[in-house]
């Protein structure tokens, strides 16, 4: 049986209107597990966060609520809005204080299911989802079910509120009809392409990254943004994939690479 439970360690009332203080960044990471099973793992996971000190993260593939409890003690978070199931490939989305998250109901009949938090960040109410789309590329019914449901979704929380973000793995091929830029345009969204997207393609070697950019650019093993047009209206977006110096050590914490994306409010003038 499914419990919700929503930390906050900190809650800041209210957010100031003030354009000069909308900016925020967000990274989202499909990980492996949490916590980290060794030291050397555990520190590399906290150094990239540490290092870029995301406003809203958003994580995949947490196993249990102790997860995202401990995430939140041990990282320099404050909130999470986690659902907890017995699919042990949950989502979560965690915040800073000042970014005070909602936890309103989460999207359903997904085979992971992904987490929906709210935030207002000035005065727009945006929603955020960190999700963990079907993998299984040998059932193109099931994937295909799973993202007509998420295009329900999609449409039900744009009638809420216009501000929208996914943010996690959508697990497109790359091939024709399926691409990561025709999933957003199906779903009435936009895709946030990162600076350094053409750059990014790694050789194929065992449980390296496969990250086939030069062939199939968005089938790379990374995280993907989803925006809704309301969202650029009012922020820019500069995005890119993280690497990292010791590859082997980053593939034990993760297949995926994180993306890390900077909101830059649009300022008159």
């Amino acid at each position: 049986m499914k419990s919700a439970f929503l930390i906050a360690c900190i809650i800041v009332a209210g957010i100031c209107a003030s354009a000069e203080e909308t900016d925020f960044r967000l990274l989202t990471w499909d990980v492996r597990v949490y916590p980290e099973p060794t030291p050397e793992r555990q520190d590399l996971l906290s150094s990239v966060l540490d290092r870029h000190q995301a406003e809203i993260l958003c994580i995949q593939e947490l196993p249990r609520a102790y997860s995202a409890r401990t995430f939140v003690e041990r990282e320099y978070v404050s909130e999470c809005a986690f659902l907890d199931s017995s699919d042990f490939y949950d989502c979560a989305v965690f915040s800073v204080a000042g970014f005070t998250l909602g936890n309103p109901p989460d999207p359903v009949g997904f085979l992971h299911p992904p987490q929906r938090a709210t935030c207002s960040i000035a005065t727009y109410d945006v929603n955020i989802v960190s999700l963990l789309l079907l993998w299984d590329e040998g059932n193109l019914a099931k994937r295909s079910a799973e993202r007509a449901i998420l295009a329900e979704e999609v449409k039900n929380m744009l009638s809420e509120s216009p501000f929208l973000i996914l943010a996690g793995v959508f697990h497109t091929t790359g091939l024709a009809g399926d691409t990561i830029e025709g999933l957003a345009e199906d779903l009435g969204m936009i895709w946030v392409r990162p600076l350094n997207y053409d750059e990014i393609a790694t050789v194929i070697q065992g449980g390296r990254y496969d990250d086939v950019a030069a062939v199939t650019p968005s089938r790379g093993r990374y995280d993907h943004i989803l925006v809704s047009p309301a969202v650029l209206d009012v922020w820019e977006i500069e995005a890119r994939i993280l690497t990292f110096d010791d590859d082997a050590l980053a593939l034990q914490v993760s297949d995926h690479r994180p993306m890390l994306a900077d909101f830059l409010a649009r300022r008159p003038g």
